[in-house]
């Protein structure tokens, strides 16, 4: 496996691991060339998601 997938494995899992929750929202960006930034990951109170 290259890094490539190994990168778009773990994004994939966070992002789905996310939709499940309902405090938990991201923003990832897949295959980007920053090394220092992947994206965002916002954490609500009291189900913010719905707000």
């Amino acid at each position: 496996m290259d890094s490539k997938m190994i990168e778009d494995i773990d994004v994939n899992a966070v992002k789905l691991k996310s939709e499940r929750s309902a405090v938990v929202s991201t923003y990832l960006a897949s295959n980007d060339k920053e090394p220092l930034w992947d994206g965002h990951l916002y954490v609500y109170k009291n189900n913010g998601k719905d707000i």
